[in-house]
């Protein structure tokens, strides 16, 4: 059978304001949508027969296959891809606001840019000062980090190339660790300890 393309959002008929997924059942092909204004929450369910997107109708954020895949391009991951189950509980009005669910707002970069100058410095400190100068090249190499830029300061580079328009500090820290325990075997907490 082959893919069909549903519509990624409606308009809601209380108030008007955008509606997008809260809920999908690819067995009884059913999808649920919620009203994306505080004040109204209205929800809609519908089949995928009746939100099918038909030729020449405009996707307006991202597109939605009757199998639960989600996909979309934005500036800051380039193209994106996940599954709509993983998305549901997430705020789908990032979409509007900067083209992706996973955008990041103002408040939450600059928490984590203030993070990175006190407790976040510290935390990247003690896990790099965990490996010995060859492990710190291998992994700099293995994350396409360039220490040189950074006068062979390998906490500054390290720190240099969070990206906080993307990252998540926490998911950086996570993705730090996860390499230095796949290169080096060495397992290290998401405070920058040791774990034996």
């Amino acid at each position: 059978m082959a893919t069909m393309v549903l519509k990624d959002m409606l308009i809601c008929p209380e108030c008007g304001a955008e509606m997008f997924p809260y809920s999908f059942d690819k067995e009884s092909r059913v999808i649920g949508y919620r009203c994306s204004a505080e004040e109204c929450c209205a929800e809609k369910t519908c089949g995928f027969d009746q939100v099918a997107v038909t030729e020449g109708e405009k996707i307006n954020y991202f597109v939605l296959n009757d199998d639960g895949e989600v996909s979309w391009k934005c500036h800051f991951h380039g193209y994106c891809v996940d599954l709509i189950e993983s998305l549901l509980d997430k705020d789908f009005t990032k979409f509007a606001r900067s083209c992706c669910i996973y955008g990041r707002e103002d408040d939450e970069i600059f928490e984590d840019m203030e993070c990175i100058q006190g407790e976040g410095r510290t935390i990247v400190a003690k896990i790099l000062n965990a490996l010995d100068e060859d492990q710190l090249l291998e992994l700099a190499e293995e994350r396409g980090i360039d220490v040189d830029e950074y006068d062979g300061d390998y906490l500054e580079a390290f720190l240099g190339s969070v990206d906080f328009l993307v990252d998540d500090f926490r998911d950086f820290i996570y993705s730090l660790t996860d390499t230095i325990q796949y290169l080096f075997d060495i397992s290290i907490d998401e405070d920058g300890e040791l774990m034996e």
